[in-house]
């Protein structure tokens, strides 16, 4: 079987790799391990457990070409199964996979909830969920909320804390709203306080089980993990198994969902 794993610079596609790599599987596999820059990391490694045959350049997801640069590549080298290994390459992924039925990706439904930071808030409150009060930017009410608290200002759409703007009040809310070229692709979140925490969660798609592993983090000024203490918390479990039933709700039937939040009333 040959499988084609993107983001070789990245963890998430290191991993991906690394764990196949551990696995015995009846037949050999092959890894494609594709990346959008030369010097990506995972260019210059292996596994023996697990050759690697390629190691191609694709353009970046931003990119027009790269749906057609996947499909070709898939079809030219035979390729059985594509795994996406950074997030920016998930939309164009999931739309490839839901053609060709190949692909570790959930559906383009899901994909695009999970993505967008407001409609996945407003589908777990909808079921009950506990999360950060949320409004996209257009909808931030110009009176009636809390002034002197802290709110958050970020993208739609972003990984990795990108483009937070931390506001003292609303005032300093709305200030920043003033300035912002295309409030569709914002949201306003009430600024939480306490420890962080990330819980891997896996739904087994035989039995509906849930698994999971959670994390204490200790934070780079960035927001990567910098340190992780291994946590068992009955009420983080029952908050997990509520995500879950949430999104069952919405279509997910199995896979991973990775989770990050502030145990915080």
């Amino acid at each position: 079987m040959r499988i084609l794993i993107t983001g070789a610079g990245s963890v998430m596609g290191q991993s991906i790799y690394g764990a196949l790599a551990q696995e015995a599987f009846d037949s050999p596999l092959e890894v494609a391990f594709a990346n959008s820059d030369p010097l990506g990391a995972g260019q210059y490694f292996s596994d023996e457990r697990l050759p690697i045959f390629d190691r191609p350049i694709f353009p970046l997801a931003a990119d027009a070409s790269y749906g057609k640069t996947l499909a070709d590549y898939v079809q030219k080298n035979k390729i059985d199964f594509v795994f996406a290994g950074t997030q920016h390459e998930l939309q164009k992924i999931t739309e490839y996979g839901a053609v060709e039925g190949n692909t570790a990706t959930l559906t383009p439904t899901l994909v695009d909830l999970c993505l967008d930071k407001a409609a996945l808030a407003d589908a777990l409150q909808s079921r009950g969920v506990p999360v950060a009060v949320t409004w996209s930017a257009s909808d931030f009410p110009s009176h009636g909320v809390e002034e002197s608290i802290p709110y958050v200002v970020k993208p739609s759409f972003s990984s990795a804390s990108r483009g937070i703007i931390y506001c003292a009040n609303a005032r300093e809310v709305r200030e920043a709203l003033a300035t912002a070229t295309d409030l569709s692709q914002l949201v306003v979140q009430r600024a939480l306080t306490g420890p962080e925490f990330t819980t891997g969660s896996y739904v087994d798609r035989f039995t509906g089980e849930l698994t999971t592993i959670t994390f204490k983090r200790t934070l780079s000024p960035d927001g990567a993990s910098v340190f992780g203490e291994i946590v068992v918390d009955d009420q983080i479990s029952r908050y997990m198994a509520d995500i879950r039933d949430a999104l069952v709700h919405v279509g997910f039937d199995y896979g991973h969902m990775n989770v990050q939040f502030m145990l915080t009333s």
